[in-house]
Parts: C-alpha cells; sequence; structure tokens
C-alpha cells in the first residue's frame, strides 16, 4: 500500500504545517519497482475532498483550525495528485480515502480479501498520526 500524494510543499495541519519527506520517493519507488518485478500486487491509497470539504472525515478540516490554505487536497488539484514518480501502473489499485484510514468507508479490506492478501507492506509520506491509524485498522492482516 503507498500513501504518497504530489504535494510538494509544506501542507497545513492542525498541529502547524507537515512537510512531507520528499526524501522517500526514490525508496518508495525501488520498493515499488520490486513489487511489480515479482507480480506482486500494489494498491495506492490517495486523500481528496470535495471543495466544501464536505465529504472530509476530519471535523478540523471543516472547522478552519488548518487555517486559509485548505486546497491542495480538492479534487484534481495538484496535492491530490500521485507522485509522478509513483503513478499507479495498469491493474493497479487506487482506493480514495476521505479521512485518516485507508479502510474507513473505503473498498480497501474488500480488495486485500479479494486478492488473497494477508500481509501488507505500508509505504508513504504521511504523518506518523496516519501510518499508526492504518496499522491499528488492520488487525486480521500482517502490516510490515
Amino acid at each position: 500500500m503507498v500513501d504518497l500524494l504530489g504535494a510538494r510543499e509544506k501542507i497545513p495541519s492542525a498541529a502547524g504545517t507537515c512537510n512531507l519527506s520528499w526524501e522517500q520517493i526514490p525508496q518508495v519507488q525501488r520498493l515499488l519497482d520490486a513489487f511489480r518485478c515479482v507480480g506482486r500486487p500494489v494498491i495506492h491509497i490517495i486523500t481528496t475532498h470535495d471543495s466544501a470539504y464536505a465529504d472530509a472525515q476530519w471535523p478540523h478540516w471543516r472547522s478552519g483550525l488548518t487555517g486559509e490554505n485548505r486546497t491542495f487536497l480538492i479534487e484534481g488539484s495538484w496535492g491530490a495528485q500521485i507522485a509522478d514518480e509513483l503513478k499507479p501502473q495498469d491493474g493497479e489499485h487506487i482506493v480514495v480515502k476521505k479521512g485518516y484510514g485507508g479502510f474507513s468507508n473505503t473498498p480497501l479490506d474488500t480488495i486485500l480479501r479479494h486478492l488473497g492478501i494477508t500481509t501488507c507492506v505500508v509505504a508513504g509520506g504521511q504523518p506518523p498520526s496516519v501510518f499508526q491509524r492504518r496499522c491499528a485498522e488492520v488487525s486480521s492482516i500482517t502490516i510490515i
């Protein structure tokens, strides 16, 4: 599972700004290449919202606690795109999430079960709270 969007600058968060680690892209790219080379499934997870953030599961997005510049996750915007170096290939799944966890109100669990996946390798540039949430959601799947 890959969760690394195309936003290449500091983005607002409830606790200030979050500077995504773009140094991670080459490592994630090597991991993707290795999975693709041996025919293992790759699932991309992205976060997008409508322009009013009415579909955001995070209440602080609607309340304005993140400040004025909240446009980077709007559907179709530069920040809601997957980083060019990590773009999905034909046959790879893209799961759209509206909150922190990739399993909440998404088809991710169904996709994993359909593919018979019981162990996941998670890669991306999300803040630690997002990664911890994702791992906590998948108690029936081994996370590496």
